[in-house]
């Protein structure tokens, strides 16, 4: 469980507990109340159904979180990856809204290259 993950959901990406929780047709404040017990007093202090809620909407948005798979500079490519995106890169991929696991970034970051040097000549 990715506690700095779950710190900066709290803080600065709530929207991603709405989305869940709408996913699951939970009400939002249940939702957020359950992650905000974690982040202040840890897992072991969820009590009853609390301890649902947040297995269910909130442990998948810090816990073994896919990778949505990059598809090209352009979008062209359907590819499908069945990575995760890397534990320590979680928080950076709440931030900049962009979850991909280290080979699909590594070819983003390629493409990136790749484009600019282009652009730059």
């Amino acid at each position: 469980m990715n506690l700095d993950a779950l710190t900066e959901i709290v803080e600065n990406q709530d929207n991603y507990l709405e989305g869940q929780a709408n996913d699951l047709g939970l009400k939002v404040g249940s939702v957020r109340a359950a992650t905000l017990i974690v982040d202040d007093e840890g897992y072991d202090a969820l009590k009853g159904k609390q301890v649902w809620v947040f297995d269910n909407a909130v442990r998948p948005l810090i816990e073994d979180v896919p990778c949505d798979g990059y598809r090209g500079p352009f979008g062209e490519d359907d590819i499908e990856c069945n990575n995760l995106v890397d534990d320590d890169d979680l928080v950076e991929s709440y931030q900049s809204d962009s979850f991909l696991c280290g080979y699909c970034q590594g070819a983003k970051n390629n493409d990136d290259y790749d484009r600019d040097r282009l652009m730059n000549e």
